[in-house]
């Protein structure tokens, strides 16, 4: 027979919350928050001085392609620091990605093989692949929890 999930036999984990919900987890997503606005921002700010400077473009009148010249490579030179910004923003996100998860994953695994101990479970299946869980069954808030101590 199938083990009664009655018993707490079978419970689930919804990975997606402890994972942000960990101590490290919120520490992530408030530094990652703080990085893509100071990316927007600078990244707005570059991008008006482009339309300032296409305004300028337009206004020139025929013959200053010295000028023209000048601004095209203002431009090129703005959208190259745009690029940077982004690639830069990237790569902060997943090296915060990449060490919450390492973080995350040293800790969350012996946390659950304490609670198989403790509780007497037999199976451990993240919320994610289930169809229809009982929330009874839900152990995330108890993993949580101890993510916390």
């Amino acid at each position: 027979p199938i083990a009664s999930a009655q018993n707490g036999q079978i419970v689930f984990l919804n990975t997606e919350r402890v994972h942000w919900e960990s101590p490290e987890g919120k520490t992530t997503k408030t530094y990652l928050e703080n990085e893509i606005a100071r990316s927007e921002t600078a990244r707005q700010e570059l991008n008006d001085r482009i339309s300032a400077y296409l305004e300028r473009l337009e206004a020139l009148p025929a013959g200053s392609s010295g000028q023209r010249l000048q601004i095209e490579n203002e431009i090129d030179r703005i959208q190259r620091e745009i690029r940077r910004i982004v690639d830069a923003t990237d790569s902060a996100t997943n090296e915060a990605m990449t060490k919450l998860a390492n973080s995350n994953g040293e800790k969350l695994a012996p946390i659950l093989e304490q609670l198989m101990r403790e509780q007497g479970y037999i199976a451990m299946y993240r919320s994610d692949t289930a169809i229809l869980i009982n929330p009874d069954n839900d152990i995330t808030d108890l993993v949580i929890s101890r993510m916390h101590e």
